[in-house]
């Protein structure tokens, strides 16, 4: 979802002056995501940017507007929408916060070898034809993870739970 508001974003020139109009308005945007034998689809108002979504100018973009608070508030109101009636099953760096979704029966975090995470993305990524190597896509992951867990809004780090 944040993603999707990037590209939103990166397809709209917004001044200095109208970033904060333009970030308070964010969730009116139509984001759905649909299965399809193929694999999930991202549409955003009725146009599908699944194939948008992966590049890595647009993760970048995702990552400094999850530090806005404005931001992280409309899309934590819109997962928490699309998860109401239970039974999802939902992926991504802040679902497992507490913020999102607080009485969630079983939350996993998972923590992939820097070097893995890498040759995943940059082979998605050359599947799709975007033109990178694999030291660049390492770069850009471990500058979004930096950033990630430096945010002083709801940082990116594990948390346990014990049970008794």
């Amino acid at each position: 979802m944040y993603r999707a508001v990037a590209v939103a974003r990166a397809r709209l020139p917004v001044s200095a002056r109208m970033r904060p109009k333009w970030t308070s308005n964010c969730a009116r945007f139509l984001i759905q995501c649909r299965s399809r034998l193929d694999g999930e689809r991202v549409i955003l108002d009725g146009r599908d940017i699944s194939d948008v979504i992966i590049e890595p100018e647009i993760g970048d973009l995702a990552s400094r507007f999850s530090a806005l608070p404005i931001v992280r508030e409309k899309m934590r109101d819109l997962q928490r929408a699309a998860g109401a009636g239970g039974g999802v099953v939902m992926e991504g760096r802040d679902i497992g916060h507490r913020d999102f979704f607080p009485d969630a029966e079983v939350k996993f975090f998972l923590v992939a070898d820097a070097d893995v995470r890498a040759a995943r993305r940059y082979g998605e990524l050359a599947h799709k034809g975007v033109a990178t190597t694999l030291a660049e896509v390492a770069a850009q992951l471990a500058e979004r993870d930096r950033r990630d867990a430096g945010r002083t809004l709801a940082p990116l780090k594990t948390r346990r739970r014990r049970e008794s």
